[in-house]
């Protein structure tokens, strides 16, 4: 029993510790503005079980006084609209300078959600969460938004 005591203490003293550690590798800086474009004119997708490819940019402005690393995007879709993304994550190392913007560029799987009931024009929701390293720590951009099926800037 006293083992079992000591055992669940030093449980509950590791995970604070771990839990203190990532809170200090958490950048304060101000957070990036993120913009997704599809690059592909999804309005033309097959209305049968098959996927065509799905190309999204990622325009990103780096708000902070300091240079940011984009290590990865996971992308997924929202429910709702009449396409759906394959959910994907892709790895980068792209450095964005200071007050500048860069691009990233993501291919995915794009599917009909309903072909019977495909109306070819109704926007994507896509969620994206993207991962930021810099030299004042992490830091992780959830972005939410409508994105066009015919591509567009």
């Amino acid at each position: 029993m006293r083992n079992a005591f000591t055992f669940a203490a030093l449980l509950i003293a590791a995970a604070c510790s771990s839990g203190t550690q990532l809170s200090q590798n958490a950048a304060h800086i101000p957070e990036p503005e993120i913009t997704i474009i599809s690059r592909s004119d999804l309005t033309n997708v097959p209305t049968v079980a098959s996927g065509v490819a799905a190309n999204f940019e990622f325009r990103i402005m780096n708000q902070a006084d300091i240079p940011i690393t984009l290590r990865r995007i996971d992308l997924d879709t929202l429910g709702g609209g009449g396409i759906a993304i394959q959910a994907k994550n892709r790895p980068y190392n792209i450095v964005i300078e200071p007050h500048t913007s860069q691009s990233a560029e993501f291919v995915t799987t794009a599917y009909i959600n309903d072909p019977s009931n495909y109306s070819g024009r109704s926007p994507i929701q896509i969620r994206a969460v993207a991962l930021f390293d810099s030299s004042a720590g992490s830091l992780q951009k959830i972005v939410q938004q409508q994105v066009r099926p015919e591509g567009s800037d």
